[in-house]
């Protein structure tokens, strides 16, 4: 039996939920309005009107949670993937007490 190895999904470590949530990072000395799409406890994905290159640094203020440090990780024509250092605690932020 083989495993797929196209369904990223599968390597996943945390379930990821879709969000609209208006934020705000810091990328190279730049504070930028930006929107996170879909948040999980071990990274984001972002829309922003500058796309960040593969292994920036941005800091991302997640609204009512404070600020997270990240690390670019893809980046596709409209939006780019962030990677956090640790777990971030998000249940505030999608609505449920399970993460």
């Amino acid at each position: 039996m083989s495993l797929p190895t196209d369904d990223t999904d599968d390597r996943r470590a945390a379930p990821r939920h879709s969000v609209d949530l208006p934020s705000r990072m810091r990328i190279n000395g730049h504070v930028l309005d930006c929107r996170v799409i879909e948040l999980s406890r071990h990274g984001a994905r972002v829309e922003a009107p500058m796309l960040p290159q593969v292994d920036t640094h941005v800091a991302l203020e997640l609204p009512n949670s404070g600020t997270v440090v990240a690390r670019v990780i893809r980046v596709t024509e409209s939006y780019f993937a962030l990677a956090f250092p640790g777990v971030v605690v998000i249940s505030p932020l999608v609505g449920t007490d399970r993460e």
